[in-house]
């Protein structure tokens, strides 16, 4: 006999075939609120290994995977929607099921009765039942297997959907596109590229998906197409397995779309349910809250647009988008916590000179958001930028990014800066995997690109490092200091000329004029160009304030010999708490100024009281 629990193990198994369902889940769909060992697992897995046999080799169509749970090994071919239907009763009841003339008689010790399938569930579930047994039996007699990951798909980028309606509803794919990635993020289950990874596509009009899900570094690419046609909205999308090029699973799905709110959530919500990803355990998130105006998310979604180009224009208009998204809905949280994330990158990226007051515009946004809904990631991403950048609150800074990393485990900037804040306190290890998660989860960024070169340089691994840097400035080359940078890395790989030759062009820009200096003088410095070492040390010192000029004087006075001096600057620079000090350890480039004493005991102490 097969037991009503066993079916639903079974059924659980073939939903997820070739991929780990872990005990866990398994106890908490199928047993629910009871208490179990287990024992109660091992026995019902038992029962289905002996109904259903082995392949030519000897091996069950059930595997496990010692200590996590079990995997269904066999192809799976679906037949028809009934089992979820038979499965969702209350399967709390253990009366057995017969199996046609290969009769189980084992009972199990932790079985209870409470109540019975429906005749019709029950005539579904035998029905089901027996063209999965007749499934195996089929393996059986054609030899045909397959891995438990042969087909487990780990790893997703959804790519921007194509309209192809005659009118523009450009931004209505784009919200589309967005709303899918956010509804299986929201999983935590397999990392899904944020939409900052994939807007690239957006706008180009035609692309190759297997080339795209490589340079993504994806197992999938989910394309999909969107057309209106009245009140009616078809979407159709292709899954494509980035290995051979197949095609996993399509579907068109068809809604009205008289309310733009329904349309979304409907739809991201059956593409979630249906999409065969590894998935075990999917539950539809709650809801976010939507704004009460839907012209407030029109605004949002432009806003989400703009600010993913990464450009000053870009940002100027996501900014005056998420303004106008929370003038129309005062309490839409993701306006404005985008908000705040954008004024954090146009501080970042845009202005030469770092602003205070879109630092506490930043701040007060990101506060806004939190206190509508404590549960946005990118709201605490924003603050714990303000709260480094302007407060020097490592420690509030540390518990934000924390949270955000909790929230979205996949998202590439939640990891990022969590990455360089465990590398300012001297996490080397953690803050590398980290910064490479980041790396993997926005490969097509240039800032994480561009990060990850960092961390590299601290471990010491220079032609990675050099790769990464290059990668950077391929991406975005107009990305500040992303080429100074790359001549640094070009110097610790042996290749001076090529350094202090990109280095000179760097001068020449405005913006980054004294940086590029800075590194100039120091690879003068130590390669015995005294004389123009001294030139560019005098120019230097009448530069603007800033973190930068006394890490630049610094090393350049001591490697000039000039260790006094060199002393004084690296209290300026200490005293301004912009680097903590513990950073400074794993830079290749400071590592002959700390190993002399005087500077090493200034480590040592709280930044705040070198002076």
């Amino acid at each position: 006999m097969l037991t009503q629990k066993a079916f639903a193990i079974l059924h659980l198994l073939l939903k997820n075939s070739g991929q780990l369902v872990k005990k866990e889940f398994l106890i908490a769909e199928i047993w629910q609120d009871s208490f179990v060992e287990d024992a109660n697992i091992t026995q019902q897995i038992y029962i289905l290994r002996k109904t259903l046999g082995s392949d030519k080799n000897g091996k069950p169509f059930i595997e496990t995977l010692p200590k996590r749970g079990y995997s269904f090994v066999g192809e799976v071919r679906k037949f028809e929607k009934i089992a979820d239907e038979a499965v969702d009763n209350d399967l709390s009841e253990e009366k057995p099921i017969s199996v046609a003339n290969d009769e189980i008689n084992e009972k199990s010790e932790f079985s209870t009765v409470s109540k019975t399938f429906s005749g019709k569930y029950l005539q579904a579930g035998l029905v089901v039942l027996a063209v999965f047994v007749l499934i195996g039996a089929v393996f059986v007699f054609k030899n045909k297997t397959s891995t438990a990951t042969g087909n487990a798909i780990n790893s997703v980028a959804v790519l921007p959907f194509k309209n192809i309606s005659q009118n523009d509803d450009s931004k209505l794919a784009f919200g589309l596109s967005d709303a899918v990635i956010n509804n299986l993020s929201k999983q935590h289950k397999i990392p899904v590229r944020s939409m900052s990874s994939v807007f690239q596509y957006a706008d180009k009009e035609s692309y190759d998906p297997i080339e795209a899900g490589k340079n993504l570094g994806v197992d999938s690419v989910l394309e999909g197409t969107v057309q209106r046609e009245g009140e009616q909205v078809r979407v159709s999308l292709r899954l494509i397995k980035i290995s051979d090029g197949s095609t996993l699973w399509a579907e068109t799905f068809n809604e009205k779309s008289g309310n733009i709110f329904a349309l979304q959530d409907s739809i991201s919500d059956k593409v979630t349910r249906s999409l065969p990803l590894n998935l075990a355990g999917w539950e539809k998130p709650l809801a976010a809250k939507q704004p009460a105006n839907p012209e407030a998310f029109q605004f949002y979604q432009l806003g989400v647009y703009f600010s993913n180009t990464h450009t000053k224009e870009g940002f100027e208009k996501a900014v005056l988008y998420f303004q106008k998204a929370v003038e129309l809905d005062p309490n839409y949280a993701p306006a404005y916590a985008m908000l705040a994330d954008t004024y954090n990158w146009q501080n970042d990226s845009v202005t030469t000179e770092k602003s205070p007051e879109l630092w506490s515009k930043s701040e007060e946004a990101a506060k806004k958001a939190l206190a509508l809904d404590d549960t946005v990631a990118e709201a605490y991403i924003a603050l714990a930028f303000v709260q480094f950048a302007k407060y020097k609150d490592f420690e509030a800074g540390k518990n934000s990014l924390e949270r955000a990393v909790r929230l979205a485990p996949f998202n590439p900037f939640a990891r990022l800066h969590y990455g360089w804040e465990l590398l300012q306190r001297g996490d080397v290890e953690n803050a590398y995997a980290e910064l490479k998660l980041a790396q993997e989860y926005a490969p097509l960024s240039a800032h994480n690109n561009m990060s990850f070169c960092s961390i590299l340089m601290c471990k010491r691994d220079y032609q990675q490092a050099l790769k990464y840097c290059e990668k950077a400035a391929q991406l975005q080359p107009t990305l500040p200091f992303v080429n100074i940078q790359t001549a640094n890395v070009l110097y610790l790989n042996g290749r001076t000329d090529e350094a202090v030759n990109l280095l000179k062009l760097e001068s020449k820009d405005a913006s980054q004029k004294f940086t590029a200096l800075g590194s100039l003088a120091y690879i003068y410095a130590k390669n015995g160009n005294k004389t123009e070492a001294e030139i560019l040390y005098s120019q230097l010192k009448d530069s603007p304030d800033g973190a930068n000029k006394y890490s630049d004087l610094t090393l350049l006075a001591f490697t000039l010999g000039k260790k006094d001096e060199a002393l004084k600057y690296f209290r300026q620079l200490l005293n301004q708490s912009a680097i903590p000090p513990t950073y400074l350890n794993f830079d290749p480039y400071w590592e002959e100024v700390l190993k002399d004493e005087n500077f090493k005991n200034l480590i040592v102490r709280t930044p705040h009281q070198t002076s």
